[in-house]
């Protein structure tokens, strides 16, 4: 997706260490729901997500964030279900942590007609509420 498609205003969810037992939604677009339960290691630290399962072939396969602060999250065929993802990841308070959901899949979305110029879509956007 070209950052011209990008959505204007993507959800946020405001997430905390105190609301750790309800999931969050990542993804609701294309027939795809992506959700996650967030495991804290402390009031202020993401330890672990967990992802449900999702239909089809694939599952998510790798998290992690980037050195400035985007969840990059991506599907996989050979993933198993329900893998627990350790994230170690300080997250200030009220900061935005953008996701970025990896579709893993090719297209002809370029000006070439090779590939999607850009294989991923716009997921939630993470914001760290309390304490």
């Amino acid at each position: 997706m070209s950052k011209s498609k990008l959505p204007k205003n993507p959800p946020i969810c405001e997430i905390s260490a105190a609301g750790c037992s309800e999931p969050v939604c990542f993804y609701d677009d294309k027939g795809l729901l992506l959700w996650a339960f967030l495991n804290w290691k402390n009031d202020t630290t993401l330890g672990s997500m967990v992802f449900c399962a999702l239909p089809g072939n694939k599952q998510v396969g790798s998290v992690k964030f980037t050195k400035n602060g985007v969840l990059k999250i991506k599907l996989e065929k050979t993933a198993p279900v329900f893998n627990v993802f350790t994230v170690n990841e300080h997250l200030e308070k009220k900061r935005e942590y953008p996701s970025i959901i990896d579709l893993n899949e090719k297209g002809n979305g370029n000006k070439d007609g090779h590939g999607l110029e850009e294989p991923t879509e716009p997921g939630s956007i993470l914001r760290r509420d309390k304490p």
